[in-house]
């Protein structure tokens, strides 16, 4: 499979190399390629998106979708879209809306796109390694297209979630409860003063 990665910092960074080690094609994609020479990955333009088969928006939350108004619906259309931000307030004290996700907007915004809100819940190290916890814990999933949420489970297994650890909350309504968690997740890291941390659900 063929991914495009939106941005080029930390979060792209670390999914990059977990993707290509499962037998992916990754590119990262940057308005100025040019100025990113540096990095190990090949960096491309915005329109070079078009040959991908899914998009990974790692940029921050309140950016995503202005970048992705610059991407193009002529890229994107047709394309699975993996978002995985959160709307954050610049004091960090919440969620800019709490009515409306990022995923929902984004949907939206781009209604011939595939958006799957994923790994929006925890820390990168988590995302791309959750072994790292002390016991199995849980991702989550939302999207309006079950065929595109399938794609999604399957890259969560690259970075090394079990499937039965991944929860579909449904339709990209769903979207809001998951960018919701992160009003909680801001209290739960003073308590241990890193991001190795999940929750896990039992039934």
């Amino acid at each position: 499979m063929r991914i495009g990665i939106i941005g080029t910092g930390a979060v792209a960074q670390a999914l990059t190399p977990k993707f290509l080690a499962a037998g992916h094609d990754v590119v990262l994609a940057s308005r100025t390629p040019e100025t990113k020479l540096a990095l190990p990955f090949p960096v491309v333009g915005y329109a070079e998106l078009k040959d991908v088969d899914v998009v990974i928006a790692a940029t921050p939350g309140v950016h995503t979708l202005d970048v992705l108004q610059e991407v193009g619906a002529e890229v994107l259309n047709g394309k699975i879209l993996l978002d995985l931000g959160n709307m954050i307030k610049p004091d960090y004290s919440g969620i800019v809306d709490p009515t409306q996700s990022l995923g929902a907007r984004i949907q939206t915004a781009f209604p011939d796109v595939r958006v799957v809100k994923a790994l929006n819940t925890f820390g990168t190290e988590v995302m791309v390694d959750p072994s790292i916890l002390t016991m199995p814990t849980n991702a989550f999933i939302s999207g309006n297209d079950a065929g595109a949420k399938e794609i999604v489970k399957a890259l969560h297994t690259a970075l090394g979630w079990e499937r039965g650890q991944i929860l579909d909350l449904g339709d990209i309504s769903g979207a809001l409860a998951q960018e919701h968690y992160f009003s909680f997740f801001l209290r739960l890291y003073p308590l241990f003063g890193h991001l190795k941390f999940n929750i896990a659900i039992a039934t």
